[in-house]
């Protein structure tokens, strides 16, 4: 959810679950990795199946959205490189020393 969003998205309904629960599970894709994500603590979204193969089905019948989606999420991912990181932080932790020294 950090880039995801209903313009540039079909969201899907989730729970947060513990990722080793569902990695051992029938449906896993990858079992082989289940020592990656085995902290204590993690959690990741599991999708809910039937929100899953409504939005799927939707994105079907609806290509023209499925383009501007596309295209919004592209223009949305160009805002989102190291550089773009780096000057954010960067004005982020001169806003906290400029508050810091007015005090």
């Amino acid at each position: 959810m950090d880039f995801l969003n209903n313009e540039n998205s079909f969201l899907v309904d989730y729970q947060l679950k513990n990722p080793v629960v569902s990695m051992n599970s029938q449906h896993s894709i990858a079992r082989k990795f289940r020592y990656l994500f085995a902290q204590k603590g993690q959690l990741w979204a599991e999708p809910n199946r039937s929100s899953l193969k409504k939005q799927m089905r939707f994105a079907y019948k609806n290509r023209a959205l499925c383009r501007r989606k596309g295209q919004q999420g592209r223009k949305d991912m160009l805002k989102l490189s190291w550089n773009h990181a780096g000057s954010s932080l960067k004005r982020a932790v001169e806003k906290v020393i400029r508050i810091k020294n007015q005090r």
